[in-house]
């Protein structure tokens, strides 16, 4: 259908935090690794590269806010829990500013714990603003109840499980009081459903009875006289069996007429027939001939008016139990430190990007709301965040699956229902946004003479350049930190610097988000059986140790320093004179030199000739601001010239630091920094409060490639047994999200 592919044209972006837990101790950091999605394409998002984080308290007041650089849909970042954080409970929220074009996008949030001095365990689990009353909601399946026909009808007991007052029964009566059913069960969360025959002009009820004898009374909508429903009536390995329900007055203004079932996931349709010839027709569909995830059904009638819908959960080809990565472990020689290493089950040629969060076994501190699968492939599409959806497709079982169509049962047609999809409108009015705005005029021009300005970032050493306009003005977008020192200077025509007299402007675009985090809140998704204990809380010690970390790929040397030093060009002002630029060096060197998209790319004149990573002083180039750069900037070019991995270059300090060559000016507001991980100097780490509560080892951007094994290394804090937790995605647009526990203790 055209309206779908319409509906769903527009670029629709979705976020996934992964932070390296969720409970924490005041002077701990926030850790997070950060996953833009491209809904439509089913890829990590390319299209933006400015996320926007923020930290609220339990009113809603905004605490932190930091704009985080995003590249091929990843990133990562920190927050510190300083002094500044009073409260037990906080939100972590992420969104992009494209997100804020649809109503129906939702920003990602999470909400967070923070032990205070003094704090005892049981805290976590309280929250004085959170109404504990027990409410009943219902949901017919496929949108109402039709009066002289077969109903499916889901329902939600909020707050069911009270320690003091659970819920022991639930039955269904009718409007003189008699018991229809007195056995309809519920599952851990207050979710069920029942089936029941609608007798004509009948009303309903649902009594909910308590431990302690109190009842509440749910009446059941009103039923229609006349109508279609579409039903999940079973699901199998291989299929979805849906039945199709309605009553004698309907069938016979239908009977043989051809009603259309519309299955559509994003741009994604296809429309299946069928001859309504009873009141209730089984239609077995094939998950193989459905999307992976999430589809939203919906029945037309012969009119093509719409008559019901329902979302169903395809896992055909999405989830493997849950095991996409192969994990080993073992002790170095010492002993005081876990060598880890991580493989692509599936060896098919890809590239996985995964952050890993390494936990003592014992811990309660990790309990997100959603893992990386159900944030972006279920969360999306349902109007009602509901409990346990990521547990769910972490266990990937009959059960589990069969969990997850119930809850979709209470969620209708989702966020995108089909009035929606036929009228709805949007407009463009936030912009995808792309690098730091830098603007301004170079006041004292020699527009006759100068023609280039020349930036520098001094951490970051990241180097571009923008031509001036007629006005002395310059506009650029570019990948500015906060913090940073920004070098200006200008070239004349002869390629020489001076510095210039310049008025600057930074431009962060639009940092807010009208999306609220919503009122239903869940303290505990993927454990919650916790029961903490009251245990006292043991303090931080002021400074932190910063861990000897090794990253390794494969058996390969780290990147950088003396690690990569086989062939080492020192370029002189001769060279400089002679080859003019780094691309023309390059390539007198042997290599490949290339332009793709605006970058430099750069890669071995070996056969395959791969790709080369470049390193500038220390830090990764995506090769953009390396085109038509002079050479004179560069000090020396290393690698390895028996199998190059990668390409070091040593800027030439000295004659870029040149204070009358540069105007140098503080970069105010940009990108945040982020911070190798510090794991923190706990007072203890053998008692309960570490066992429960502390971190490990923090990994925001683990390289995945299918031909190799990648290693990390971490300080095992005198620890035999962890818990990991792996979350990412590859460069297919498969989502990973895995738990691991590991113990080495000695048989």
């Amino acid at each position: 259908m055209n309206e779908v592919k319409t509906f769903f044209s527009p670029l629709r972006e979705n976020v996934f935090l992964h932070l390296n837990k969720t409970t924490f101790i005041k002077g701990e950091n926030i850790w997070f690794a950060a996953y833009v999605y491209d809904q439509n394409e089913e890829l990590p998002s390319v299209s933006t590269s400015n996320l926007h984080v923020a930290l609220y308290n339990s009113k809603g007041q905004e605490v932190k806010k930091e704009i985080i650089y995003v590249e091929h849909g990843i990133g990562h970042g920190q927050f510190l829990i300083d002094e500044n954080f009073t409260d037990s409970s906080y939100y972590i929220k992420a969104w992009t500013n494209w997100m804020n074009n649809f109503e129906e996008v939702k920003a990602y949030w999470q909400r967070i714990e923070i032990l205070n001095s003094g704090s005892r365990l049981n805290a976590m689990n309280t929250e004085p603003t959170i109404d504990y009353t027990p409410l009943v909601d219902v949901f017919p399946e496929g949108g109402k109840i039709i009066s002289s026909a077969n109903n499916v009808i889901g329902f939600q007991i909020k707050n069911a499980f009270s320690k003091t007052n659970p819920v022991e029964s639930i039955a269904l009566l009718d409007d003189q009081g008699g018991v229809k059913d007195n056995g309809i069960s519920f599952d851990a969360y207050g979710y069920g459903k029942f089936n029941m025959y609608i007798e004509h002009s009948k009303e309903y009820q649902l009594r909910v009875t308590f431990k302690n004898g109190n009842e509440i009374f749910k009446t059941l909508p009103q039923a229609t006289e006349e109508g279609i429903n579409v039903n999940v009536a079973s699901i199998s390995s291989s299929y979805i069996n849906l039945a199709v329900n309605t009553n004698p007055a309907t069938l016979e203004k239908e009977r043989g007429n051809v009603q259309f079932l519309l299955f559509k996931k994003n741009t994604r349709s296809f429309v299946k027939e069928l001859i309504l010839d009873s009141t209730s027709t089984i239609i077995k569909i094939p998950k193989k001939s459905l999307y992976g995830g999430l589809n939203s059904i919906t029945l037309f009638n012969s009119d093509l008016i719409p008559q019901s819908e329902r979302l169903v959960f395809n896992d055909h080809g999405l989830v493997g139990g849950g095991k996409e990565l192969k994990v080993g472990y073992e002790y170095n020689g010492t002993k005081d430190s876990v060598v880890l290493s991580v493989a692509l089950n599936n060896k098919a040629d890809s590239l996985a990007h995964l952050s890993v969060s390494v936990l003592p076994a014992r811990s309660i501190a990790y309990r997100p709301r959603q893992n990386i699968v159900s944030s972006m492939l279920v969360e999306p599409y349902i109007k009602n965040a509901f409990r346990g959806v990521g547990r769910n497709l972490e266990l990937n079982n009959r059960q589990s699956l069969l969990n997850t169509e119930l809850q979709l049962l209470l969620n209708g047609g989702g966020s995108y229902p089909w009035k929606l999809i036929e009228t709805g409108e949007w407009e463009e009015t936030f912009n995808i946004e792309n690098g730091i705005g830098l603007s301004g005029k170079i006041l004292d021009a020699d527009l006759g003479n100068e023609e280039q300005i020349w930036f520098y970032t001094k951490e970051m050493g990241n180097a571009f350049y923008t031509l001036l306009e007629e006005d002395k003005s310059f506009s650029v977008n570019q990948i500015l930190y906060e913090g940073d020192s920004l070098f200006i200077s200008v070239f004349d025509k002869k390629g020489k610097l001076r510095k210039p007299k310049v008025e600057v402007n930074l431009d962060m675009g639009n940092t807010e988000n009208a999306v609220q985090i919503p009122k239903q809140e869940f303290v505990s998704e993927f454990y919650p059986e916790l029961d903490p204990t009251e245990t006292g809380m043991s303090l931080l010690e002021p400074e932190t140790i910063n861990l000897d970390e090794v990253v390794l790929e494969g058996r390969r040397n780290r990147i950088g320093g003396s690690y990569l030093g086989y062939a080492n060009h020192q370029v002189t002002k001769e060279d400089a004179n002679r080859y003019g630029s780094l691309t023309i060096y390059l390539r007198r060197l042997g290599f490949r030199v290339s332009v793709e998209n605006s970058r430099l790319v750069v890669a071995s004149n070996r056969f395959p000739h791969p790709v080369l990573p470049i390193f500038v002083d220390g830090m990764y180039s995506n090769g953009t601001e390396l085109i038509d750069w002079p050479l004179s900037l560069v000090s020396r070019i290393s690698y390895d010239s028996n199998s190059p991995k990668a390409i070091s270059i040593t800027l030439n300090r000295q004659s870029r630091a040149k204070e009358k060559k540069y105007e140098v000016l503080p970069i105010a507001h940009g990108y945040a920094f982020s911070t190798p991980y510090e794991a923190p100097n706990y007072l203890s780490i053998k008692d309960e409060v570490f066992q429960l509560l502390g971190a490990i080892h923090w990994e925001p951007n683990l390289t995945l490639r299918a031909d190799l094994e990648s290693h990390i290394s971490f300080h095992s804090f005198e620890q035999e047994q962890f818990i990991i937790h792996f979350e990412g995605i590859d460069s297919n647009g498969k989502l990973i999200s895995q738990k691991e526990f590991i113990s080495l203790r000695q048989n």
